[in-house]
C-alpha cells in the first residue's frame, strides 16, 4: 500500500474508536460553571500545545459532524493563531484529516495504519482535565480570552467593555460571548447569570470603553424605558 492509498483509506474511516468518555464528564462539569469552552495544556511527542475544548451548541449541530461532542482547537504554545481542530465524541475522533493531523503534530507517515491515532487518542484521554475549576492560571486565562475572541471575530489584544443589551425574543445569548463576558464584565455577567436573553457588547477601541458600573446603570435605565 503506497502513501496516497493509505491516506485515502484513513479518510474513508470517518471515526476512529477510542474511549474518550472522560470528555462527556468534562462537558457536564463545564455546564455547572456556564463554560462553553475549557482550555487545558496538552503535550504530545515532547511538544507543548494548548487545547480550547468547545462544547458543541445546538446551533452548531447543523454543520458539525453528526454526534460530535466537542470541537478541540489545538494551538501552538508560542503562536496561538497556529491552530488545528478536531471533532470528537465519547468514543473517538470524528472525520479527521490524517495528513493535516500528521503535519501539524509532526508525525511521520505510518504504513501500519492507525498506530499514530492510538497514541494520539491515548494522550487526549490521559490529559483530559479531571475536573473543571474557575480558570486562574495566567497562561490558560490568556488562551481562553484569545480563543474566545477569535471565535467571536474580536481582536484578542483589543477587547473592551461597551454595553449590555436585552436580546429580542426568542433569541438566546451566545454561549461563547457569555463566557468572554465572565472575564470582561465579571460583575454584570454574574448579576444576570440566569437571564438568557441578556447579551454583552465589546469594542476594539479603548477610548469607547465604559466602566462596568456605568454599563450596568445604562442597561437598567434602558430596561426601565422599555417597560414604560
Amino acid at each position: 500500500m503506497n502513501d496516497l492509498t493509505a491516506e485515502r483509506w484513513y479518510i474513508n474511516m470517518s471515526t476512529h474508536r477510542f474511549d474518550l468518555s472522560c470528555y462527556k464528564y468534562l462537558r457536564e462539569k463545564m455546564y455547572k460553571f456556564h463554560f462553553n469552552m475549557y482550555p487545558f495544556s496538552f503535550n504530545f511527542r515532547g511538544n507543548n500545545f494548548f487545547v480550547a475544548a468547545y462544547a458543541i451548541t445546538e446551533e452548531e449541530r447543523n454543520y458539525c459532524p453528526e454526534y460530535a461532542l466537542f470541537r478541540l482547537l489545538f494551538m501552538k504554545q508560542h503562536n496561538l493563531d497556529d491552530t488545528y481542530e478536531l471533532y470528537i465524541n465519547s468514543i473517538g475522533v470524528l472525520e479527521y484529516d490524517p495528513t493535516g493531523l500528521r503535519n501539524y503534530f509532526d508525525i511521520a507517515f505510518d504504513p501500519n495504519g492507525y498506530g499514530f491515532m492510538d497514541a494520539f487518542c491515548s494522550a487526549l484521554q490521559r490529559q483530559c482535565p479531571p475536573d473543571v475549576e474557575p480558570i486562574e492560571d495566567e497562561e490558560l486565562v490568556r488562551v481562553e480570552r484569545h480563543s474566545l475572541c477569535r471565535k467571536l471575530d474580536l481582536d484578542p489584544e483589543h477587547c473592551y467593555r461597551l454595553s449590555i443589551m436585552r436580546l429580542p425574543q426568542p433569541q438566546k445569548r451566545n454561549a461563547n460571548k457569555y463566557q468572554l463576558a465572565l472575564k470582561v464584565f465579571p460583575h454584570a455577567s454574574k448579576q444576570y447569570e440566569d437571564a438568557m436573553d441578556v447579551t454583552y457588547c465589546f469594542t476594539d477601541n479603548p477610548n469607547d470603553e465604559v466602566p462596568e458600573d456605568v454599563a450596568i446603570e445604562r442597561f437598567i435605565q434602558n430596561e426601565q424605558k422599555r417597560k414604560k
